[in-house]
């Protein structure tokens, strides 16, 4: 027989909400699991849908524009957008106004699964 050890959590992690932090991790882990049908991970899923959404209203959406959107570390945007545009989900081109930005464009294959992702995401847009 073992030795039954009882520790205490510590109080401060009730006023530090850090319950919320432990729910909103195992939801992000539950998207990643649902997102991996195709490969993509919940953030690259909401960008996608995000540059999807900016099209109507400026197709020619930067990483900068999608980085305030979403409220997000702009080199946060910048790592995920590049990785989905070295697995083929989008193409990022000069932008014609500022040839210091590039402009944010789905791929053919994206377009494929736009409803795929909303499904994996629960969402009805």
């Amino acid at each position: 027989m073992g030795i039954k050890l009882r520790y205490k959590k510590p109080g401060f992690l009730k006023k530090a909400n850090f319950k919320k932090w432990q729910d909103y991790h195992q939801w992000q882990r539950q998207m990643n699991e649902k997102l991996q049908e195709i490969k993509l991970n919940y953030l690259q899923a909401v960008i996608i849908l995000c540059i999807q959404w900016h099209h109507d209203i400026d197709p020619k959406i930067t990483q900068v524009q999608i980085a305030n959107s979403l409220e997000i570390d702009p080199m946060l945007a910048s790592l995920s957008i590049r990785t989905l545009e070295k697995n083929g989900w989008l193409i990022r081109k000069t932008h014609p106004k500022d040839t210091r930005a590039k402009s944010l464009h789905l791929t053919s294959k994206t377009h494929q699964h736009l409803k795929t992702i909303e499904r994996l995401l629960n969402l009805q847009l």
